[in-house]
């Protein structure tokens, strides 16, 4: 990876997520994002200091979900699904979900195949709860780098959220997205993991104001194109290897 390229990228990050996240239509968007990025890491912390384990209430996964659908594409079937959990069954799974990670990290174990499998058996497990498909469930492990990182003094990657847009910019020319844990496993996060910077959810951020800059200035600029340009140059080597599911999913 050419750092030159990462650093342009994490610098549209700073010129437009703040404004972008500002401007959003739904102006909660902008207190849900503090609660994602501060608050929430905050909790998960002194949980895994209590007690050395991680996991979400009921009320928290329902924030998330509002998060979800406030910044991306509003699902008006999803906060219902997400309501009808039970709370004790949001904990169970989640909590069980973050282990894996929390397990790996212990394992001392940092390759691209072992990382990977570690996420698609945490996604499978938060799965089990009603209105989680494979994209919200990545929303919910991606709260688990930050706070890892700092508890556990581990060099844990994040497991970036599997938004549209960013599906969109990795993956040009696809088509409609499946939201499948296939789709999320070979055109999304290992075209991420190509990206030297743990934070890897910070590089979402960025290609979401990438993309969100793109349709709303109908073009983007030189320095704008160029990075958009060096992203396709990047991940084109891994294009269109998930075969599409026979029925779509819950995202």
């Amino acid at each position: 990876m050419d750092t030159k390229i990462e650093d342009e990228l994490l610098g549209c990050r700073e010129r437009f997520y703040e404004t972008f996240i500002k401007d959003s239509a739904n102006m909660s968007l902008k207190d849900l994002d503090i609660w994602r990025t501060e608050t929430m890491p905050d909790i998960l912390e002194t949980r895994f200091t209590k007690k050395r384990q991680m996991w979400l209430e009921k009320a928290e996964l329902q924030r998330l979900m509002e998060w979800k659908l406030t910044r991306g594409k509003f699902r008006p079937t999803l906060p219902k699904l997400i309501q009808s959990n039970d709370p004790v069954r949001v904990r169970e799974y989640t909590e069980q979900a973050f282990g894996v990670l929390i397990d790996y990290c212990d394992a001392s174990k940092d390759n691209d195949n072992e990382f990977t499998a570690a996420v698609k058996k945490s996604m499978e497990l938060a799965c089990q709860l009603r209105g989680v498909g494979p994209a919200t469930s990545t929303l919910i492990l991606s709260l688990a780098g930050p706070t890892l990182r700092k508890t556990l003094n581990n060099n844990l990657r994040d497991i970036p959220f599997f938004s549209d847009e960013v599906f969109e910019i990795l993956n040009p020319g696809y088509g409609k997205i499946r939201y499948s844990t296939k789709e999320y496993l070979e055109l999304v996060l290992p075209k991420l993991l190509l990206f030297k910077n743990r934070e890897l959810q910070k590089i979402e951020e960025s290609l979401w104001c990438l993309h969100r800059a793109d349709k709303m200035y109908g073009k983007l600029d030189g320095a704008l194109a160029n990075i958009l340009t060096s992203v396709h140059e990047l991940t084109r080597d891994h294009q269109l290897v998930a075969a599409r599911p026979s029925k779509r999913r819950k995202k």
